[in-house]
């Protein structure tokens, strides 16, 4: 088996991390067989990464790719505001490393001291 450019692989995982985001695909269907078949029938040196490397590593780096992208266009804008109150549950490792758990809109909903502390309570115990 030819080995791929890491330059190539880069840009199939940016690609794969995009497909299952925007079309709302399950992370566990990149071990699918069938998955499998079709991305080495597409390109037969590109081995999928697992599930956790999907979700962790490829996932993260779009992320943050997006983050600099977004925090550059506004770097010089005034007056911006927010449209929605979208909260972020976000998880935190020992080693400091963060990930987003879930992003909920409530933006239809009071926020009180009761209403807050519920919602994190719901986060916790999802997790």
């Amino acid at each position: 088996m030819t080995k791929i450019e890491t330059s190539k692989k880069n840009r199939i995982d940016q690609a794969l991390i995009r497909f299952f985001i925007c079309c709302g695909i399950p992370f566990s269907a990149v071990g699918h067989s069938y998955f499998i078949d079709i991305i080495q029938s597409l390109c037969y040196s590109y081995i999928p990464p697992n599930r956790t490397t999907l979700t962790l590593t490829i996932l993260n780096h779009e992320i943050s790719t997006v983050l600099l992208k977004i925090n550059k266009k506004l770097e010089y804008k005034n007056n911006l505001k927010f449209g929605k109150s979208i909260y972020a549950f976000v998880i935190i490792t020992p080693s400091r490393k963060q990930y987003i758990h879930a992003l909920v809109d409530e933006s239809s909903k009071s926020h009180t001291g009761s209403f807050n502390a519920s919602e994190i309570e719901r986060v916790l115990i999802s997790i």
